[in-house]
């Protein structure tokens, strides 16, 4: 939790520590098991408690393909994001080829439980983004690559991304993640994966 107040101080916004576990931990510190509900809102509710989430129990169909079960309800999936977004079923495809998603499903996901984050994430102000990317500038040498949708955000292509690939991942949200994790229409969501974000907090000071 070190890492999450210095992001805070030195780039502002809201930051939560993401784990990814391999078995599944004990209800510590206050805990709260969730089922039913989306990994975005999750994030939302561990803003006052801990949350513990099963990655079966995650109702969001994207949230369950970004954490491993790409099987699973892959059908259903395919046919909410031509039916409810708009998007052809070729597109479709392509779309979830470029999802990023987890080779192996987790037995629990944290977040802001105690000990080191996988990833973290917070809603940034564009000018608080800006900062930090100046900084990975800085710090690595090269400009920040972004892959934006509007779909399957949060837990695909902010969480998930910045674990798989090891990069700052940035993402407006999708309709659904914007309401449900409260992101205020003046923020984006930003993941970080651990080591980058020691990092960045390091060349950060002064």
């Amino acid at each position: 939790m070190e890492t999450v107040a210095k992001l805070e101080s030195r780039f502002g916004g809201v930051w939560n520590s993401i784990q990814f576990f391999g078995i599944v931990p004990d209800a510590e510190d206050g805990a709260r098991r969730l089922e039913n509900v989306r990994f975005c809102e999750a994030v939302a509710h561990a803003r006052t408690r801990p949350v513990i989430l099963d990655p079966l129990k995650i109702e969001c169909l994207g949230a369950r393909y970004a954490f491993g079960l790409g099987a699973d309800r892959i059908d259903e999936m395919k046919a909410r994001l031509c039916e409810e977004r708009g998007f052809s079923k070729n597109y479709v495809d392509k779309l979830l080829e470029q999802t990023p998603a987890m080779e192996k499903t987790p037995a629990a996901v944290g977040i802001n439980l105690p000990g080191a984050a996988d990833v973290l994430v917070a809603w940034l102000q564009p000018d608080q983004a800006m900062r930090l990317v100046h900084v990975y500038q800085i710090r690595m040498e090269k400009t920040l690559q972004a892959d934006i949708t509007s779909v399957i955000s949060i837990c695909a292509n902010v969480a998930v991304r910045a674990f798989v690939e090891g990069e700052p991942a940035l993402s407006f949200g999708c309709e659904d993640s914007r309401d449900l994790a409260g992101i205020p229409r003046d923020r984006l969501a930003i993941g970080l994966p651990h080591g980058l974000a020691k990092m960045l907090v390091a060349e950060a000071k002064g």
